[in-house]
């Protein structure tokens, strides 16, 4: 079986022998105020995360820009990687504002984006004796 990867600046599609036959994955895509800004999925095992998050300042707490409360929302992963290590992985990430709209919708679809970071970092060896 032949196998082959076709990319373009920011996706990545998989095709196995007929190259018009194409791998379906699962993924999300992602929206923020009806704007894509990424389509996510991994073709083996792995994590995926749509994250948001509001922080808010305690009283007695002084930040640089002198708000009391910040948001964000961060699209990322983790997968094994090659040698030992594991990648984690960045699609999307952005301060929110009030009134900033996010959304998601499961699919199944032949191409992802690929991540704008990818960071390695050794596994952890587990300790079996516990």
């Amino acid at each position: 079986m032949r196998t082959s990867l076709a990319r373009s600046s920011s996706s990545v599609s998989f095709a196995f022998g007929n190259s018009e036959r194409l791998k379906r994955m699962i993924a999300y895509e992602v929206k923020v105020n009806g704007k894509r800004v990424a389509t996510v999925g991994l073709e083996h095992g792995g994590v995926l995360s749509l994250i948001a998050n509001w922080v808010s300042r305690p009283d007695d707490v002084k930040w640089d820009d002198a708000r009391d409360w910040e948001a964000r929302f961060r699209v990322g992963g983790l997968r094994d990687g090659s040698r030992g290590l594991e990648e984690y992985l960045t699609w999307f990430r952005r301060d929110l504002r009030v009134g900033d709209e996010i959304s998601m919708r499961l699919i199944e679809t032949g191409s992802v984006d690929e991540p704008v970071e990818v960071k390695r970092k050794r596994r952890k060896k587990r300790d079996d004796s516990s």
